[in-house]
């Protein structure tokens, strides 16, 4: 009855390609379409997991009693159907992220091209919009991945992996977006771009387990 197909751990593959025909204004058309797939995966994500966080089996524990038995206490059922879910939705996201980067640097690229078309009569492109803060970090706990990555109090992170804010609104959001990007990214290393000062920095962050609680090792508070 238990039909349930278990999920391989992700490898990455190779970069994904870029049809090179696409000028700005088309990959700018892709890159809306996959933030907005993004943000559907990260919802269904995050709320599987939070169904089994609140399970006694929680994101991980076992389904069979000491004595060999289906545990009594859960749905054991479900909890397998939803880490399944969970596995499915980890390497889609995983996958969509890095068809994100590659358009990203595809489209960096041809910006930073000389002598490309413009897109529009008239002045010169505005610049990128200024980075919104995410959170601050409050805490870092000493040997965990956090501190490993260089990660400090006080610092401000502006982008968290494909995390970034671009309008005030979203910010209630930010913090459960890390949280559901950092469980799809165990193991996976990606950047952290913080604000010190008047400069920035970006550091690789990689979640893991290890001595301390969690898979970061750092106390995250929202913008004040």
């Amino acid at each position: 009855m238990e039909n349930i197909i278990e999920i391989e751990d992700f490898r990455p593959e190779a970069a994904p390609t870029v049809d090179p025909t696409l000028d700005a204004s088309g990959l700018k058309t892709i890159l809306r379409q996959m933030a907005s797939e993004r943000d559907t995966l990260e919802a269904e994500l995050g709320a599987h997991m939070d169904y089994l966080r609140f399970t006694p089996a929680g994101l991980d524990g076992p389904l069979k009693d000491p004595e060999g038995y289906p545990r009594n206490d859960c749905d054991v059922y479900q909890i397998r159907v939803a880490r399944s879910r969970v596995a499915v939705l980890k390497t889609d996201l995983q996958r969509l992220m890095l068809r994100l980067e590659s358009h990203l640097h595809a489209l960096h690229s041809l910006e930073k091209t000389p002598g490309r078309p413009r897109e529009a009569v008239g002045s010169q492109a505005p610049p990128p919009p200024k980075r919104i803060p995410l959170c601050v970090v409050n805490t870092v706990d000493p040997q965990s991945p956090a501190h490993q990555a260089g990660l400090s109090p006080g610092d401000i992170i502006l982008a968290y992996g494909s995390v970034l804010i671009q309008r005030e609104g979203e910010l209630p959001d930010a913090l459960q977006r890390i949280s559901t990007f950092t469980q799809a990214h165990i193991g996976i290393a990606f950047d952290v771009v913080v604000q010190r000062g008047p400069g920035q920095e970006t550091l690789t962050l990689v979640p893991r387990t290890w001595g301390g609680g969690g898979v970061l090792g750092c106390h995250l508070v929202p913008m004040n």
